[in-house]
């Protein structure tokens, strides 16, 4: 009998470049890559308790989809859902099982929007590492959960300085008394992800290990040099191996 089942999502963000020369149909390549790793979705190294999401096989994976595949970029990101109380004072606990990975300026975790009260604005949270008098990284492996806001430019707003606080080494965050008023995804969910600090990801004691296929992105990426278009390297298209520097999920 399962009560109050939790699930540990786990999300790619996938760049997959390919030689036109060998295949001129991206989208094509892209549904083969969906549908393979949709297959390893349904294996039984994942969505279970115990689970365990091994990063080099879904590499091979796509790698492998087709000749023209010469290589790819690809992100792992965690997600947990978050099930709001509405217009009610609560204290919040998310325990991922998975160390974060600690960016020295944050940002790190990201969240869907809400509203909480006094704010009529949404807000996301945000987090920031502990740093000694030098503005290093300070060992401790916690840091800080803001809420925070964006402004017509762009810019972060800091709405409560410290909401909370997040554990990067056991993968906890914890959101200290906060009243919710309304949530931008249905059912009063937030969704919050992270980056993990280990690209192979576990389903530690009660957590239900979700490779999520539906929130997985791939990207197809042309490959310039392969095909010689430019042989010099000049033009080609980089993807980042690291998380982006956006506020928000």
């Amino acid at each position: 009998e399962f009560i109050d089942l939790k699930y540990l999502y786990v999300e790619l963000q996938t760049s997959a470049y390919y030689n036109p020369n060998l295949n001129d149909d991206p989208e094509n390549l892209k549904t083969s890559i969906s549908n393979a790793l949709t297959q390893y979705s349904r294996s039984i190294d994942v969505n279970k308790f115990g689970g365990r999401f091994k990063y080099s096989k879904a590499l091979n994976i796509i790698d492998d989809i087709d000749t023209a595949i010469t290589s790819n970029i690809t992100r792992v990101k965690i997600r947990r859902n978050l099930r709001a109380v509405l217009n009610s004072f609560a204290q919040y606990e998310l325990c991922f099982g998975n160390q974060f990975r600690i960016n020295q300026e944050g940002k790190n975790i990201k969240s869907t929007g809400f509203t909480i009260e006094g704010e009529n604005e949404i807000v996301y949270i945000t987090d920031i590492p502990n740093k000694d008098n030098n503005g290093n990284l300070d060992g401790s492996g916690l840091g800080v959960i803001s809420i925070v806001r964006e402004d017509s430019l762009r810019n972060t707003v800091v709405v409560v300085k410290s909401a909370g606080t997040v554990d990067y080494i056991h993968g906890e965050i914890i959101l200290t008394t906060v009243n919710i008023t309304s949530t931008v995804k249905e059912n009063n969910v937030i969704e919050i992800q992270a980056f993990p600090d280990s690209n192979d990801v576990v389903g530690l004691k009660d957590l239900y290990l979700d490779f999520s296929i539906s929130n997985t992105t791939i990207n197809m990426v042309k490959d310039t040099i392969t095909s010689g278009e430019q042989i010099s390297g000049v033009g080609f298209k980089v993807t980042s191996s690291y998380s982006n520097g956006e506020l928000t999920r």
